[in-house]
């Protein structure tokens, strides 16, 4: 796995929306839309509490962008909507390593 891959997949959000959008079958998602998303997972997997306007605010600013430049996801700013790209390569690289790569915070 390459450097990019791993960032990529390092944190928790960024896999979540992956995951997501994968299971939408290359159908484009309105960003509030994935971010209630994102914030369930989080509700279902930790007691921390979650603020859905942050979730929102983060995956627009820093993830969104970051899986939009490397190309594995399509992030349209004016519809305010998100749609998987599948790359051939990327697709086996991401699925393969996503059970590989630690959680945030945790010790493995």
């Amino acid at each position: 796995m390459d450097d990019v891959t791993r960032g990529l997949l390092a944190n928790h959000r960024r896999r979540y929306v992956l995951s997501y959008l994968d299971d939408r079958s290359g159908e484009a998602v309105s960003v509030a839309d994935l971010a209630s998303q994102v914030v369930a997972r989080e509700l279902v997997m930790g007691p921390t509490p979650v603020d859905p306007e942050s979730v929102e605010v983060t995956l627009t600013h820093v993830h969104l962008p970051r899986l939009d430049d490397a190309g594995v996801i399509e992030y349209d700013r004016d519809a305010d909507t998100v749609r998987r790209q599948r790359p051939e390569d990327q697709e086996v690289v991401l699925e393969d390593s996503t059970v590989r790569v630690p959680q945030e915070g945790s010790s493995a």
